[in-house]
């Protein structure tokens, strides 16, 4: 067989087709734990063969020798078209679309396209034989047509799995469509050079193959479709329990995972294409883009029970940075809504025992005093007597009578508060109670600024009661001592701390006389002690025949019950 050999410009696109398919070999078999992975490097092992097979072909000068590496890279044509084929189905259907008997039925046209080539000088089917025009041409057999058919049939095969594929698989589109597309160019250039029809000057198959060969190179290195990472996110996607929505830029479902599926009581096929509004209605109908991430709950029937989720919205962009969808989150958090209530009662039982022993403490003071003074008074009144002073022991009686009265209120304050304090209803609606009561019994208008700050910010067991306590205090004060016909309550929140303003018409004093006789002031004293237990500050502003103005700030959370 000569071996003279001349350069031809034909073998360029054969050269770089080489340099591609071996690096797509190379990288795939290092993959080939992966589906579908070592099928392509197969494949691209002997498209690999067949590249070579072109060149030597174009550089060969004698005709035995160019017809014998046509036969060369006829024998591993569709051999690497049936391994792509392989390819494809195991990458589609892991372990499902490549049984043995699936790869036993593939194998067959491969195995008698070999047969027949490498016998056809005895019987000459496939072909008749070769002429030599300037470049060679084979005459086709009687089977050669089959072939040809089984070329359009192997090429149907493979584009119903990439459709299939690319109906059920949204994340594997693009490559779906760079494959469709090197697929498409390689059958037609393969066809016009199998049936000569093919111009002499354009190398037709070593074109094709490398646009193919690029195609995959795309796949393989953008896409990483053999990479863990894609593979994971599909898993992921299917087993994860939160719902996955995709949405187009009109709000219609795009993708539906599995646990999407679930929490909406309804299938992928018949959610796709429907407004989510209709699915899911407390989706906000007036929401077009976001800029951060959103975030809402809302609740649904479940089995009889009611179940909490929370939906986080995701605006979706293209490289063009326009929008052109949303990613929607779906998580149960019922469970974690019930902690956290389990939670909160804990806490809010923690802190009645404190407030117990906390008002223990403080009516224990109290009323120490005003016992201590009931039995200075009695003895006071009893020495009168004895001298014969009525007049004096009269007016020590009046007010021993007064102090009585006083503590009759103030023990029926007490209980009142020690009721309320307990904040089952939480912190605004029990104090709403108070305050009624409060204003019939003892005729003083109150006035509420902001009350729904109160319910809009969350605020510690602790914290609420300790709150509580001290506007009780404080309005005790103003019914005690300021003789006010009116009380102006402010709330004001400043990020994590809650401010409260309590402002009375009454009559006011002098703080100088307050700072340097505190013992007049225990309930002042008390609300300060109460204000620094759980971190906050106390401000105190008071004018004879003005009022008074107390504003008080306390944190939100504590760090021993966040």
């Amino acid at each position: 067989m000569n071996i003279g050999t001349v350069y031809s410009s034909h073998i360029l696109p054969s050269i770089a087709g080489i340099i591609i398919v071996s690096a797509l070999a190379a990288y795939s078999f290092r993959q080939r734990d992966m589906p579908g992975a070592m099928a392509f490097s197969i494949a691209s092992t002997l498209g690999l063969l067949w590249l070579i097979g072109l060149i030597f072909e174009d550089v060969t000068l004698a005709v035995e020798t160019k017809i014998f590496w046509r036969k060369f890279q006829v024998i591993w044509q569709l051999p690497s078209a049936t391994a792509i084929t392989i390819f494809l189905l195991e990458y589609a259907q892991p372990k499902r679309g490549t049984t043995p008997r699936n790869i036993f039925l593939l194998s067959i046209p491969p195995l008698l396209n070999f047969a027949l080539v490498v016998t056809n000088q005895f019987h000459h089917l496939f072909w008749e034989g070769f002429v030599y025009r300037d470049t060679l041409v084979a005459l086709p057999g009687p089977l050669m047509r089959y072939f040809i058919f089984y070329i359009y049939v192997n090429f149907l095969l493979n584009l119903v799995v990439l459709v299939w594929l690319f109906l059920h698989s949204p994340q594997n589109r693009w490559p779906v469509a760079f494959i469709i597309l090197g697929q498409s160019v390689m059958r037609l250039f393969y066809i016009i050079e199998f049936s000569n029809k093919a111009d002499s000057a354009i190398p037709y198959s070593p074109i094709g193959i490398t646009f193919t060969c690029v195609m995959y190179a795309i796949v393989l290195f953008r896409f990483r479709i053999f990479g863990p990472l894609p593979l994971a996110r599909q898993v992921l996607n299917q087993r994860m329990p939160v719902g996955i929505l995709v949405l187009d830029d009109e709000n219609k479902v795009r993708s539906l995972n599995p646990a999407g599926e679930k929490i909406l009581r309804t299938s992928f096929k018949s959610a796709k294409g429907r407004a989510i509004g209709e699915l899911l209605p407390a989706y906000p109908r007036e929401l077009t883009e976001v800029t951060v991430d959103q975030r809402l709950e809302f609740s649904l029937p479940v089995d009889n029970d009611l179940q909490f989720y929370e939906l986080v919205i995701t605006n979706l962009k293209n490289w063009r940075d326009w929008h052109v969808g949303k990613l929607l989150l779906i998580n149960n958090v019922t469970e974690q809504r019930r902690t956290q209530k389990n939670l909160i009662e804990q806490q809010r039982v923690l802190a009645i025992l404190k407030e117990r022993e906390q008002l223990a403490r403080e009516m224990h003071d109290d009323f120490a005093q005003v016992l201590a003074f009931i039995n200075t008074q009695c003895q006071t009144i009893s020495r009168l007597l004895k001298r014969g002073d009525q007049a004096n022991a009269a007016t020590y009686l009046d007010k021993l009578v007064e102090v009585a009265k006083g503590m009759d209120v103030d023990i029926r304050d007490s209980i009142l508060g020690m009721r309320a304090a307990i904040l089952e209803d939480g912190l605004l609606i029990t104090l709403e109670k108070y305050l009624a009561r409060y204003q019939k019994e003892h005729c003083i208008q109150i006035e509420l600024i902001n009350p729904e700050i109160v319910a809009e910010n969350d605020i510690a067991p602790i914290v609420e009661i300790q709150v509580f306590r001290i506007m009780q205090e404080a309005l005790t004060n103003v019914r005690k001592h300021a003789e006010a016909s009116q009380v102006r309550i402010k709330f004001e929140a400043k990020e994590t701390t809650l401010c409260i303003s309590i402002e009375d018409d009454g009559r006011g004093f002098d703080l100088s006389e307050h700072s340097s006789s505190s013992t007049n002031h225990f309930g002042l004293q008390m609300i300060r002690e109460r204000v620094e237990t759980i971190g906050g500050s106390f401000h105190l502003s008071s004018e004879i025949g003005f009022g008074t103005q107390m504003k008080i700030c306390v944190p939100t959370q504590l760090p021993e019950v966040v």
